[in-house]
């Protein structure tokens, strides 16, 4: 890792620190260079502005939690497998990491710029890796054959607007976070009946 890649790195750190503290919205640069010891010109040299910074601090910890994942899925496991430890894991990485990952729940429902910045990409990245694992499933025989990247959009779309849901409940009831533990339940049922269906 060069000195400039590491530099990177420990903004990140601290920006996922202003975060647990002030949350995305209070956050300012000031506060991510004092947590460094630095001016807040130096961070200049290597973002442009905040929101650059929180959306690679956030896509890092979104690639840790498919680095993980990985950890916990083996060859041998079935297409349906692989999709429910994925989805269960989401939610137990997320609940884990909820002090660092406080994506203020005002700024889910008010659209704020840089949540939908980062929403996008992570919508971009969750559809990739579904339809990964429907193209596997129906190459093993497990599921029948369809237009996987329309598969893997439907079953995004509906665990994500099941997820912004519980977060504006959660803003309705006053609550910092959703409930994970529910959520997880919740998404669970949702892909268990997105791979049995409801037949009989």
């Amino acid at each position: 890792m060069t000195k400039s890649e590491e530099k990177r790195e420990q903004i990140l750190d601290a920006a996922m620190h202003c975060l647990a503290k002030y949350g995305m919205l209070k956050s300012t640069l000031d506060d991510i260079a004092k947590l460094m010891g630095l001016k807040k010109a130096a961070l200049y040299y290597y973002y442009k502005n905040k929101e650059a910074i929180f959306h690679d601090a956030l896509e890092r910890e979104a690639n840790r939690y498919y680095e993980e994942v990985q950890k916990k899925i083996i060859p041998q496991m079935t297409a349906s497998e692989k999709l429910v430890i994925s989805v269960g894991f989401y939610y137990d990485y997320f609940a884990s990491r909820a002090d660092i990952l406080e994506l203020n729940t005002q700024a889910m429902i008010d659209n704020h710029t840089l949540i939908q910045a980062i929403y996008k990409q992570n919508c971009k990245e969750n559809r990739s890796y579904f339809a990964h694992l429907i193209k596997e499933g129906i190459k093993s025989g497990e599921f029948r054959g369809m237009n996987t990247e329309k598969a893997a959009e439907a079953l995004r779309l509906i665990l994500e607007t099941q997820r912004l849901e519980k977060f504006r409940q959660a803003f309705e009831q006053k609550q910092k976070e959703p409930d994970y533990k529910q959520l997880k339940k919740d998404s669970l049922f949702i892909l268990d009946i997105f791979i049995n269906g409801i037949k009989k």
